[in-house]
């Protein structure tokens, strides 16, 4: 019997859908390359960024590395309360990205 699984980064980034974070403090984008989304949210473009939580000395607190396609809710120096949801992955999605603005025409085809 075989098993179906995820494989590649993504599964091996991300354990857990969401990430929660540990400490407050000032969230910190560390060599990513995002779009904002519709809702104001980050979605990640590449795939060897990371997020930092830091505290008022600047000290890390944190660090998340982050898939692609993964949303951030917070903004870069925006701020993270202990126990918030801050980063969100659907690991079965697929998505299409692009850092420039276009538009996708899909066409379902079927069989009968």
């Amino acid at each position: 019997m075989r098993t179906f699984h995820i494989g590649g980064t993504a599964s091996s980034v991300f354990k857990q859908p969401h990430v929660v974070s540990k400490h407050d403090g000032a969230v910190r984008y560390q060599n990513l390359r995002f779009v904002k989304n519709e809702e104001g949210e980050f979605v990640v473009l590449n795939k060897n960024g990371a997020v930092v939580i830091q505290d008022d000395a600047g000290h890390e607190l944190e660090r998340h590395t982050v898939a692609i396609g993964a949303i951030i809710s917070i903004p870069d120096e925006g701020m993270v309360k202990k126990g918030q949801s801050f980063i969100k992955w659907i690991p079965i999605a697929f998505r299409f990205l692009r850092s420039r603005r276009a538009s996708c025409i899909c066409r379902i085809l079927s069989r009968t």
